[in-house]
C-alpha cells in the first residue's frame, strides 16, 4: 500500500537552525577526532558548562554565519556546522524543507535529494512536537 504524505512541506531560507522539536541531543561529537562532548549525563541532568561554547557559537553563527567550537579532546576548533549531533538532532544552514506527516524517507531517496540540491551537503533532521 503507497502511503501519500498529508501534512504538507514547509521551505525554510536563511540561516537557521534546525532541531528535532522534543528533547535535546545528549553530545555533538568534534569534526576532526569524532570526540563526543557530552551535554547531558544518562540521567538528563545538564552537564555545567557543556553547553556554553555551542550557545555562544549558534549566537554568533546566527549574526555573522561563521562560527567554530574548540573540541576539549583535541584542542582544534571546529566549523560549527560541522560539528555532528546526537541522533542528528541539530543542522545548521540556509536551505531547509520541513515534511510534516511524510513517511520514512529512504537512503536512496535522501541521496538523489543531495544531487539535486547540487551535491550540498545534507542532513536528516527527524523528530516531533
Amino acid at each position: 500500500m503507497d502511503w501519500e504524505p498529508s501534512d504538507g512541506l514547509k521551505v525554510e531560507i536563511g540561516r537557521t537552525v534546525f532541531h528535532g522539536g522534543q528533547g535535546d541531543a545528549m553530545y555533538a561529537a568534534c569534526p576532526h577526532c569524532a570526540a563526543h562532548v557530552d551535554l547531558y549525563t544518562d540521567e538528563w541532568d545538564a552537564i555545567e558548562g557543556a553547553w556554553e561554547p555551542f550557545d555562544k557559537a549558534i549566537g554568533t553563527w546566527y549574526d555573522s554565519g561563521r562560527a567554530a567550537v574548540t573540541c576539549p579532546r583535541c584542542s582544534r576548533a571546529g566549523d560549527l556546522t560541522a560539528w555532528t549531533w546526537d541522533n542528528d538532532y541539530y543542522a545548521f544552514g540556509y536551505l531547509g524543507f520541513e515534511f510534516w506527516g511524510w513517511p520514512e524517507f529512504s537512503p536512496s531517496f535522501l541521496e538523489r535529494f543531495a544531487r539535486v540540491l547540487g551535491g550540498h551537503r545534507t542532513v536528516l533532521v527527524g523528530g516531533k512536537l
